[in-house]
């Protein structure tokens, strides 16, 4: 289920994609992913074992997504032509995206995507971000119910 969600629902399959045409206001994309999941009206009395994504899933999934292919990319690109830095990373972005649909998501996710690798270029020496994290967990059983609900809750500060 996860994987025919990731193919319907976060990558551009087509244009304008799910995401898109939630951007523009010509779908509902919480609708079309519980018709994904459900297949059926009325809605079933029980979730199923993978539950619909919400909009905000689907948008990490496809920053994730693009950041691998964009990194398998970039990685035969360099054997083929040895590592060069700066521009041509940006260079490398701009090339890969030429290749996708023109969508204001796609600009987006370009854009996103260069201001990482200028970061990570000017703190090369950087290993990681130092930032600490703190992650809470609550979970609720609703009375008279099988349903659980689960919420997490973080707040991030930097390390001196």
């Amino acid at each position: 289920m996860r994987k025919l969600q990731l193919e319907n629902l976060v990558k551009d399959q087509f244009c304008p994609g799910a995401i898109q045409s939630t951007i523009d206001c010509e779908e509902d994309f919480n609708e079309m992913s519980f018709r994904l999941v459900f297949g059926c009206e009325p809605l079933p009395c029980t979730l199923p074992t993978i539950e619909p994504i919400t909009l905000v899933e689907a948008l990490t999934m496809r920053v994730d997504l693009e950041r691998c292919l964009l990194a398998n990319e970039s990685t035969y690109a360099e054997s083929r032509r040895g590592s060069r830095l700066g521009s041509n990373e940006l260079d490398e972005v701009d090339e890969y995206f030429s290749r996708q649909y023109k969508t204001s998501l796609n600009e987006a996710l370009a854009s996103l995507l260069k201001a990482e690798k200028c970061f990570y270029v000017e703190n090369a020496n950087m290993n990681a971000l130092n930032m600490d994290a703190q992650i809470n967990k609550t979970c609720t059983c609703l009375p008279d119910s099988s349903v659980k609900i689960t919420a997490f809750t973080g707040n991030t500060r930097p390390m001196q």
